[in-house]
């Protein structure tokens, strides 16, 4: 949008010059080029925006967060342009200036008072020469301030222009207003500059020795880079890790190739302080790291950990004493073999190596997490002050798909307690409860490639009524079975005969009635849904 509008400014500038419209084929060739590099060069980031929006329910998913409210939370406040960031002060977490900038670097907007004085002093010498410099500068800085202004944390009821950029369909995507504030900075780092030319003419004409023009300058950069200071300064409010790679790190991919690793804790919490260490390992064992914590992370990209009930309960473990982050343990509608799904996904994700950080958890809870990394994996090939390193290379080889392997599908399930009682379970969400379930291939004798198969479950209903569940095999035919069940009032347990494929991955969908009628008395709650072989 910069780029357009600065095109645009100079061609109205040369127009007006010149006295006629300019704008030549070698030009419009140029614009053209630019655009398309814009578009291949971009397109890994817009081609998935594109495609959600395009998916059903893309549209009120992306724009579910762009409300005023959420505007005002990430808008700019006024006095953050004039104080430097808190942490180079060491100012308390909860202090009233600290928390313009604690724990969102998209709100921290410190100009700087050498890029204020010398951008004013620069406008002021070339008589306002620069004035779209000076518009693009003033534009995104009140877009910044989001649709409310803020000061010191204070909402008031003055409005913003941010208001009519809101009003706008499609553009209004960037629900963040503080990162306008990006383009107000090269606005006000070209004024800056321009102020520096003037002030070093202005200086060169002078009768001063050039001991003293290299003075004023020298003056100026010092107070620029301390007030800039980007680096903390040690104190009780900052957190400093001296990462430690043994050189066990740099063997472990001379063993296996092509593989991943995997660090626990997950990331996916506040007071996790190791994402960058696990980055750091990444680059010394030039492995790719499962979860991925590079770029910006959110909860879909650690999805990929929690499909695994072992990184769940580890990352419990990390957290169990700091309540201001509660992860509960690895919960399922389902009763199976915990152990046997997190071998299974570990191995579908090829991972080889478990990198434990010690330092994330209590003396017990490491000894927990230690107990049972061992009945999974064996004894571990490295134990050392900072880390503890598990291969996968015993369960990847277990023959674990001669048992049934179940996992619910996050996002078609939610827990659900009954108020004023101790009954709970699982309910189904977003139209139905799906459920991926693999048959095993060698239970039964035969050449028939059906399993019978029994699935139990226990269910909770207020009244008498009945359920649908359709089972598919959908990796081998697209070919659906219907099971109508009556479900009776109270607490019963229940079961179904039905036919899945050996050797491969099922899917059961329960169809529960409550999520077209929403009338609580029709709401079913499921626990311990199992699966067994028939005789």
């Amino acid at each position: 949008m910069v780029a357009l509008l600065i095109v645009i400014y100079h061609i109205y500038q040369k127009s007006v010059n010149e006295n006629r419209v300019v704008i030549s084929k070698h030009a419009v060739f140029s614009i053209c080029i630019f655009v398309c590099v814009v578009l291949v060069v971009g397109s890994f980031g817009f081609i998935p925006v594109i495609q959600t929006a395009l998916s059903p329910g893309g549209l009120s998913q992306a724009y579910s967060l762009d409300t005023i409210n959420n505007n005002i939370g990430w808008s700019a406040d006024l006095v953050s342009f004039f104080v430097p960031n808190y942490i180079f002060y060491n100012t308390a977490a909860n202090g009233s200036i600290s928390n313009l900038f604690y724990g969102s670097n998209d709100r921290t907007v410190y100009i700087g008072y050498v890029v204020i004085a010398l951008s004013l002093y620069g406008i002021w010498k070339t008589k306002s020469k620069y004035k779209f410099w000076i518009a693009i500068f003033v534009l995104f800085w009140l877009l910044s301030l989001g649709p409310y202004l803020k000061v010191n944390n204070n909402v008031t009821s003055i409005p913003g222009i941010y208001l009519l950029y809101h009003a706008i369909p499609v553009i209004n995507g960037i629900r963040e207003p503080a990162r306008f504030y990006l383009v107000a900075l090269l606005a006000a780092s070209l004024l800056a500059s321009v102020g520096v030319k003037e002030l070093l003419e202005k200086l060169s004409n002078t009768k001063k020795d050039t001991v003293y023009v290299y003075s004023v300058v020298s003056i100026i950069c010092i107070i620029f880079i301390v007030e800039s200071f980007g680096i903390p300064i040690p104190g009780n409010q900052n957190i400093t890790l001296t990462p430690y790679a043994p050189h066990i790190l740099r063997q472990l991919p001379k063993v296996v190739a092509n593989q991943s690793f995997l660090v626990l804790p997950s990331p996916y919490i506040p007071t996790y302080i190791y994402g960058g260490v696990a980055d750091y390992y990444t680059t010394v064992m030039q492995m790719p790291l499962v979860g991925g914590y590079i770029s910006r992370t959110t909860y879909l990209n650690v999805l990929s950990e929690y499909d695994i009930p072992y990184v769940q309960d580890a990352t419990y473990l990390a957290t169990y004493d700091n309540r201001s982050f509660y992860t509960p343990p690895y919960s399922s509608p389902i009763n199976e073999n915990y152990s046997l799904i997190s071998l299974n996904t570990l191995r579908d994700y090829n991972v080889s190596y478990i990198i434990i950080e010690n330092n994330a958890y209590s003396y017990h809870n490491l000894a927990l997490l230690d107990n049972f990394s061992q009945s999974l994996f064996g004894s571990p090939i490295y134990i050392g002050r900072n880390i503890t390193i598990f291969s996968t290379y015993r369960s990847k080889y277990q023959n674990i798909k001669n048992n049934f392997i179940s996992y619910y599908r996050p996002g078609h399930w939610a827990p659900y307690s009954i108020p004023n009682t101790n009954i709970s379970g699982w309910t189904p969400i977003n139209e139905f409860g799906l459920i991926i379930t693999y048959a095993p291939l060698s239970i039964q004798k035969g050449n028939d490639s059906y399993l019978n198969t029994t699935m139990t479950f226990i269910a909770t209903s207020f009244i008498n009524q009945s359920i649908q569940v359709a089972v598919c095999a959908c990796s081998v035919n697209s070919n659906v079975a219907h099971l109508n069940m009556p479900i009776y009032s109270g607490i019963h347990k229940y079961a179904v005969n039905m036919h899945l494929i050996k050797g491969n991955w099922n899917v059961v969908e329960f169809f529960d009635t409550y999520l077209s009628t929403n009338n609580t008395n029709m709401l079913i709650l499921f626990n311990n849904i199992t699966f067994n072989s028939s005789t």
